[in-house]
């Protein structure tokens, strides 16, 4: 029959490409809910409950680069164009901040939770109306 169109069911099978297993780049983290991560490649992780935002250089190493009022949130971390930019939230959840720093300044060593420097606003300070 002319024109009539025929259906080839059999197909080879589809080669799926695999990646590999996960590679760990940090441990030892408390709830790391948020990261971003550089052109160079290295990550910044919210530890929230900590309220301390990390460096995990691509050896692994990690730092402290930023913290939350003893007792608050940071979160909601991103990078763009060598800044990274974090979030912090009292532990009420009345108020909220967003912060900026330049991805080149150079990293603190680990510090206890109580001798961890307050950071200030960059640019945005919002208070809940509740």
């Amino acid at each position: 029959m002319s024109g009539e169109v025929t259906w080839n069911r059999t197909r080879p099978p589809t080669k799926i490409p695999t990646l590999g297993g996960p590679t760990v780049l940090a441990s030892g983290l408390l709830l790391p809910l948020s990261l971003g991560v550089g052109a160079g490649g290295t990550a910044y992780v919210s530890q929230n409950a900590l309220g301390v935002l990390t460096k995990v250089s691509l050896d692994g190493t990690t730092s402290v680069v930023a913290s939350a009022n003893p007792g608050d949130e940071l979160g909601a971390v991103s990078v763009r164009n060598g800044t990274v930019y974090y979030s912090t939230n009292t532990q009420d959840h009345t108020a909220s901040a967003l912060y900026s720093i330049r991805r080149h300044l150079p990293a603190q060593p680990p510090m206890p939770k109580s001798s961890i420097p307050t950071p200030t606003p960059a640019f945005l300070w919002m208070t809940a109306c509740m």
